[in-house]
C-alpha cells in the first residue's frame, strides 16, 4: 500500500489518488495559492500570483523561478525543482513553464531518495 504521505483526494473526481498524481496536484495548487488566500494557514501559498498582470521581463521569470523553488523547499519537500524553461510568454500575458524536479516520496519523514524524475507544464 502507498504511503499515506502521499495520498489525497483528486480535485476534480473525488477518487483518492497516491504517489506522484498526489504530489503533482499539491505542487499545483501551492504555485496557484497567494499567501493568506486559506483562512487556516495564511503563511501557506507561493508569489507566483503576485506576479500575474505585470509586465513580463526577464527580472521578472527569474523572480518567478526563485519564488517558484522557495516554496517548493518549504511547502513541498515531496518535488525538487531541478530545472524551470519558460515555453511561451506572449504578449497577450500568457506564460507556460515546464517545471522538471525530483520525486522524492519519503521526504515527509525525512528521507531524501529521489524515486523517479518527473515534469510538469503549467500555464498562467
Amino acid at each position: 500500500m502507498p504511503a499515506l504521505a502521499n495520498a489525497d483526494f483528486d480535485r476534480e473526481t473525488g477518487q483518492t489518488i497516491f504517489g506522484w498524481p498526489a504530489v503533482h496536484q499539491s505542487v499545483r495548487e501551492l504555485i496557484l495559492t497567494s499567501f493568506g488566500d486559506r483562512v487556516m494557514r495564511e503563511y501557506y501559498g507561493s508569489n507566483i500570483p503576485a506576479f500575474l498582470g505585470r509586465n513580463v521581463t526577464a527580472d521578472v521569470l527569474e523572480r518567478m523561478a526563485t519564488v517558484l523553488g522557495a516554496a517548493m523547499d518549504v511547502f513541498e519537500p515531496r518535488f525538487a525543482i531541478t530545472n524551470i524553461t519558460f515555453t511561451q510568454v506572449a504578449a497577450t500575458g500568457r506564460i507556460a513553464m515546464r517545471v522538471t524536479g525530483e520525486y522524492r516520496p519519503n521526504a515527509l519523514a525525512g528521507g531524501e531518495t529521489t524515486d523517479s524524475t518527473e515534469t510538469f507544464e503549467l500555464d498562467l
